[in-house]
């Protein structure tokens, strides 16, 4: 069986065991966690180490804003208005490797601490809660996988 045939017919309850195989290359230092969205599908959230945020936001509110982020995005500085109502200073948005157990991964670097819901064009919703101010990760699988909406609740 080719790889790209293993891929197409993994089973969710093939699962690693080991959440570090749950790591894009270079994010070994991500400490990931397993979820499950809105809608019954099993992902993964990560939290990488933490930054110091000087002039971090006061106290947050809650938010829903409409984005465009297609998947294969580099690292992308937010604008100053979805900053200012997030907290996320950039994102990125790409494909994981064909041997990794979910087919993306978002990753946000923020310095307010939400609940963030991050849904797909499937109208699925990926929470991820922030504790720490710093980098994020949401590893998902979706047939229509560009986020198209971002809330945050306190």
């Amino acid at each position: 069986m080719s790889a790209v045939n293993a891929h197409a017919t993994r089973d969710p309850k093939d699962a690693p065991a080991d959440d570090d195989k749950l790591s894009p290359p270079g994010l070994e230092h991500v400490v990931w966690t397993k979820a499950t969205s809105k809608n019954g599908r099993s992902y993964a959230v990560g939290v990488g180490k933490p930054k110091d945020m000087k002039g971090a936001h006061g106290v947050p509110e809650p938010f829903s804003v409409d984005v465009s982020w297609p998947v294969g995005t580099d690292f992308v500085a937010t604008s100053t208005s979805f900053y200012d109502v997030a907290g996320v200073r950039k994102y990125e948005l790409k494909k994981n490797p064909w041997y990794k157990f979910y087919d993306y991964c978002l990753w946000i670097d923020n310095n307010v601490n939400y609940t963030y819901g991050f849904k797909d064009d499937t109208d699925d919703v990926y929470y991820l809660t922030t504790v720490i101010s710093g980098e994020h990760y949401v590893q998902y699988d979706s047939a229509k996988p560009n986020i198209n909406k971002v809330s945050g609740t306190v």
